[in-house]
């Protein structure tokens, strides 16, 4: 039985997420950033991948990238930060390194209170 379309798609996307994890990982932003925009350019991107993409744009100090892939996000997934306290945490240093500490500080308690309930 030969492989459909979704199935090499799926497994394409699988291989992304695991090298640009791997690039996060011994801190190749660069790489990883490059292979992240190729699963969000072509759609394929989920909500890991947009995360893993924030954190690197947050660890290269790309603060404003970092808040539009968070933006997306969130209009592609919804309110997600209900559901992961990391996307709070993502936001809260996007917006600290914007120089907006209010929103900063909000998001941070959105994840301290997000975190509390995980547990």
């Amino acid at each position: 039985m030969e492989p459909n379309q979704s199935q090499f798609e799926d497994q394409a996307t699988e291989w992304l997420m695991v090298q640009s994890f791997c690039f996060i990982q011994y801190e190749k932003y660069d790489e990883a950033i490059h292979l992240l925009e190729v699963l969000k350019i072509s759609g394929q991107a989920n909500a890991k991948a947009l995360l893993m993409l924030s954190k690197a744009y947050l660890a290269q100090s790309k603060y404003k990238q970092a808040l539009d892939t968070l933006n997306l996000l969130q209009r592609k997934f919804g309110k997600i930060g209900k559901t992961n306290p990391v996307f709070e945490l993502l936001k809260s240093q996007a917006m600290w390194g914007l120089e907006e500490p209010a929103k900063a500080q909000q998001h941070m308690k959105n994840y301290i209170q997000g975190r509390a309930q995980t547990k």
